[in-house]
């Protein structure tokens, strides 16, 4: 937790001084054209840190590491992921227990998996809108990303650095992979946890990890 607040409080600040200072002179009609493309090169990498380092604050962060808390994030990064893209999201969530337990690694490894599905369906699915859903019953936690977008047929499709990665994060938690995709009909992405109830562990069981992936083709 300690260094999570350093993080948050230090380096998160500083960086963000960077940023604003860059961006400052990104609008300085003083400094050449040249020297202004800089600055707002030095803008961008700098709120890119940014983000990358509250990721980082949000994982190591031991009082995250529960089934409310990962919706929540999981809400925040699907939001932050549209509306950069300017592209149309539906987002329904269920009420997730704060008293089901989930260790920092899956939560990183769950929310990366989610990052990378709703990237490649902005990227690459040529979709209008895509559709989040998260529900937990009965210990199961169910993870549904659908897009309307031009999908493929994965058994023709040679699988990229998107599949190939989501693939290890969730080979790292023990969980499964497979596609499910049609021509012309969009894609869905299914991923679905099962947790022990609180009385039993406060490890995930297993982490079965079903994702049913599409629209990636990089």
């Amino acid at each position: 937790m300690r260094i999570a607040h350093d993080i948050h409080d230090g380096l998160g600040a500083r960086v963000t001084q960077i940023s604003m200072v860059s961006s400052r002179a990104q609008d300085n009609s003083n400094f050449p054209e040249q020297a202004r493309d800089e600055f707002d090169r030095i803008s961008k990498m700098s709120r890119e840190l940014v983000s990358a380092l509250y990721e980082t604050v949000w994982t190591v962060d031991p009082e995250n590491d529960n089934l409310d808390e990962l919706g929540n994030y999981l809400c925040q990064i699907v939001n932050q992921l549209c509306d950069q893209a300017q592209f149309r999201c539906r987002f329904y969530m269920a009420d997730l227990p704060r008293d089901v337990q989930v260790s920092s690694q899956t939560r990183h490894n769950i929310s990366m998996a989610v990052q990378e599905a709703v990237h490649n369906v902005i990227k690459h699915a040529k979709a209008t809108e895509v559709t989040v859903t998260i529900e937990f019953t009965q210990g199961l936690l169910a993870i549904t990303v659908r897009d309307d977008g031009c999908g493929f047929n994965p058994l023709n499709s040679v699988a990229g650095h998107g599949l190939f990665n989501m693939k290890q994060r969730l080979s790292d938690i023990g969980g499964i992979f497979s596609i499910e995709s049609q021509p012309g009909k969009g894609s869905t992405i299914h991923m679905n946890v099962k947790f022990k109830s609180p009385g039993e562990s406060h490890e995930n069981s297993c982490c079965e990890f079903l994702a049913v992936v599409s629209g990636i083709r990089k």
